[in-house]
């Protein structure tokens, strides 16, 4: 589900024309996600991206730093079975060349910060967690 939930005050006016790019660009990458698509999920990322796992228990491990979002966290996604597979995408702040997001996968939730370079949005920073965490 894209554009959930009521626009916040700090996105109305110029800033909420850009929402459903970003929606978009979000939705884009879950989906490669899901369907295991290393080379659609790349077309999304930024050049100096940087993907985050949270540890799912505390301890040596934890906030472990997982640059590779192609590698085992990508085919996490095409594991999930289908009747699994959620997506709801919030926008949370957009600004005139960055915007923040939360998606919420099922057992996921990511939150994305993107930037807009060429006119498009791409994904920088992801972070993930266990949704029941």
């Amino acid at each position: 589900m894209l554009g959930s939930g009521p626009v916040p005050a700090i996105l109305r006016g110029p800033a909420e024309a850009g929402l459903g790019a970003i929606e978009k660009a979000v939705a884009a990458f879950v989906t490669a996600w899901y369907a295991g698509d290393a080379p659609a999920m790349t077309r999304c990322l930024h050049p100096e991206f940087v993907n985050r796992l949270m540890a799912v228990q505390d301890g040596p491990e934890a906030g472990a730093l997982v640059r590779s979002v192609v590698g085992v966290q990508g085919a996490l996604g095409s594991m999930t079975a289908p009747a699994r597979r959620a997506m709801e995408v919030r926008v949370l702040d957009v600004r005139s060349r960055s915007a923040s997001a939360v998606a919420v996968l099922g057992d996921w939730v990511l939150h994305v910060h993107l930037a807009l370079a060429a006119g498009r949005w791409s994904i920088v920073n992801a972070m993930w967690e266990m949704a029941w965490h």
